[in-house]
């Protein structure tokens, strides 16, 4: 695991409880990913993504990566890895990495929803 302060944003396309949309992430490590390292997400147990294969395979719009990452999602420990993206390179602190995953439902209501957790792994 690398230590560091990441600040990120995750942003659905529909802001309507229960709607099947699709979620931008923008990740920005305050330090830097090493040659092989990969990104973690786990979302909230309030937010479903019932179609992991297609979510997984429609998974786009990969900004900022050296080299062009994949994802992969257990919806059994309710993460979202992204496996790749950083096989060309090292990269520096700082860099925002953005992404699209779709087919996520949203919560039943709109209150504020449980807190979605990032790291990193190299």
């Amino acid at each position: 695991m690398t230590y560091g302060t990441i600040s990120a944003t995750v942003t659905p396309a529909i802001y309507t409880a229960y709607e099947n949309t699709i979620y931008t992430f923008a990740i920005t490590p305050q330090h830097r990913l090493e040659l092989n390292g990969i990104i973690v997400i786990e979302y909230p147990k309030n937010i479903t993504i019932p179609d992991s294969s297609f979510s997984q395979s429609q998974c786009k719009n990969f900004q900022g990566f050296p080299s062009t990452p994949t994802c992969v999602i257990d919806t059994n420990s309710r993460t979202i890895t992204i496996n790749n993206g950083f096989r060309a390179s090292v990269t520096r602190d700082g860099v925002t990495y953005k992404f699209t995953i779709p087919g996520v439902v949203n919560p039943l209501t709109l209150d504020p929803t449980q807190t979605f957790k990032f790291w990193t792994k190299t």
